[in-house]
C-alpha cells in the first residue's frame, strides 16, 4: 500500500516514480468509465464545448475520450513524467499539457476561462477553497468523478482490517457538503471477474500478515483448490455542477 507523502517537492516525485506503473495499471484496467461518462456527457449537453480543463490529469486517461468533443483541452499535472507520457501517447494539436500544482494554476487562471472544469480521481482535492477556485474558472460546468466504493471477496475483508475503510472512498461526502446542494449526480456501476491464484494473494499479503494467520486465510478462501474466482464491485459517482445560472443571478 503506497502512502502519500505531504510535502509538494515529494509528491511530485512520488508520482514522477509512480507514473509509468500508474499507466500501465490504468490500460490493463476492464472498466469502461471513460466511455461512459463521455456517453453521459453527450446526452446531457455538457459536451461538446470549445474548453475543458482537466485538473491532475495525470497521463491522460480521459484526453482520447473527449478531445474530439472541444476545441482545445488543457490538462495540468504535478508530474513531469505524467505529462511526458500524455505528450507521447496523444500528439493532439488542441491538447496543452501544463506542469504545475492544481493550487498554483488555478491561482493565476482568470475567471470563467475553461466551459468545463473536470477532475477525476484527483488526490490533492482536499480543501474547500480548492473548489472554489475551480467554479471560479469555470465558465458552465464543474465536474468531479470518484471512486467510491471497491468490494471484492478476498483482498478487501483483509485491507479493511490492516488499514481501516480507505479514506479516499469518503472524500465524495466531503464534496457535496462544499457545492452546499448546487450539484447533480451520477453513478456508474461495474462488475468485474478475475481467477486469482493462491500463489498470488500469498505474495500479495506476505509482507502484511504473519505467516501463519496468512495461511489460515487462504486455507479458508481458496480450500483445496489452487485457483478461485474473485468478483469485484466498483461505483463511480460523478458530481457535476451547471453554472451558468448561479453566475448570471
Amino acid at each position: 500500500m503506497k502512502i502519500m507523502p505531504e510535502n509538494l517537492e515529494e509528491i511530485k516525485q512520488f508520482w514522477d516514480d509512480f507514473a509509468r506503473e500508474y499507466t500501465d495499471i490504468q490500460e490493463e484496467s476492464q472498466l469502461t468509465i471513460q466511455k461512459d461518462v463521455l456517453d453521459f456527457f453527450k446526452k446531457q449537453g455538457i459536451l461538446p464545448q470549445n474548453s475543458l480543463l482537466d485538473l491532475a490529469g495525470g497521463s491522460g486517461k480521459y484526453v482520447p475520450f473527449f478531445i474530439s468533443q472541444l476545441q482545445n483541452y488543457v490538462l495540468v499535472d504535478l508530474s513531469s513524467e505524467m505529462l511526458k507520457l500524455t505528450s507521447n501517447k496523444y500528439p493532439y494539436k488542441n491538447l496543452s499539457l501544463i506542469e504545475s500544482s492544481q493550487q498554483s494554476f488555478l491561482q493565476q487562471t482568470k475567471d470563467n476561462t475553461f466551459d468545463i472544469v473536470f477532475s477525476a480521481m484527483n488526490p490533492a482535492l482536499t480543501l474547500q477553497t480548492q473548489l472554489k477556485e475551480m467554479i471560479r474558472v469555470a465558465r458552465k460546468y464543474v465536474c468531479i468523478l470518484r471512486l467510491v466504493k471497491e468490494e471484492d471477496q478476498l483482498f478487501s475483508p483483509i485491507e479493511e482490517r490492516l488499514y481501516g475503510k480507505a479514506e479516499h472512498l469518503a472524500w465524495m461526502s466531503t464534496y457535496k457538503s462544499w457545492f452546499k446542494n448546487a450539484y447533480q449526480s451520477k453513478t456508474f456501476h461495474y462488475v468485474i471477474s478475475e481467477t486469482i491464484s493462491k500463489h498470488f494473494f500469498y505474495s500479495y499479503f506476505k509482507d502484511e500478515l504473519p505467516n501463519d494467520e496468512l495461511e489460515k486465510a487462504i486455507a479458508s478462501l481458496f480450500q483445496d483448490e489452487k485457483e478461485v474466482e474473485n468478483t469485484t464491485y466498483y461505483t463511480f459517482e460523478l458530481l457535476y455542477c451547471r453554472l451558468e445560472k448561479q453566475k448570471a443571478e
